[in-house]
């Protein structure tokens, strides 16, 4: 098939071609179109319902954090994998003697901690990665295993129930929402 022929705008000289073949008009190139960049927000990622230092805020899982953080970290598994809450101290099975075993080859309670806290994040959704797992764990795994700890307990305890379901009577006829 020939190529199209476009004579130069006028008062403009033909380019001299050299033998080379000359570069079509914008008009006459075909058209491609780019893949379409398709940009995907972090839908339906959750959240960590416990911030890392709120374990502070509960002294007997802060003690339990500092001085057993296998037995928490026990205990998140068996939370995680039966789904009902229990204590910090009521954890010992095969991650609980893993992460205790670690503390004394510290990469590897940082292993375990990232297999738990990815397993954590993957069951809720919550949005990271291993290395941040990691790090956290060898940076401050007490504040690591407590903020699981109560971000499990969040969610797997049974909200509080006020008198009649969380509405208070005062008066005939009149309804206060706490």
């Amino acid at each position: 098939m020939a190529k199209p022929y476009y004579p130069p705008p006028p008062g403009q000289a033909p380019a001299p071609t050299y033998g080379y073949a000359q570069p079509q008009p914008v008009m006459a190139q075909p058209v491609m179109q780019q893949p379409a960049m398709v940009m995907m927000q972090n839908a339906g990622l959750g959240f960590w319902k416990a911030s890392l230092c709120e374990c502070q805020s509960d002294c007997g899982l802060c003690m339990a954090s500092c001085f057993l953080p296998c037995c928490v970290h026990g205990s998140n598994a068996n939370m995680r994998r039966d789904a009902r809450f229990i204590g910090p101290m009521e954890g010992c099975n095969g991650e609980c003697i893993c992460y205790a075993i670690g503390c004394y080859a510290r990469p590897l309670y940082a292993i375990c901690g990232m297999s738990g806290r990815g397993n954590h994040r993957a069951k809720y959704n919550i949005a990271g990665g291993c290395c941040g797992d990691c790090c956290t764990h060898l940076c401050c795994y007490s504040c690591a295993v407590g903020q699981e700890y109560l971000d499990l307990k969040k969610r797997l305890e049974p909200p509080q129930q006020g008198m009649m379901g969380g509405v208070m009577m005062s008066q005939p006829g009149a309804v206060i929402m706490r």
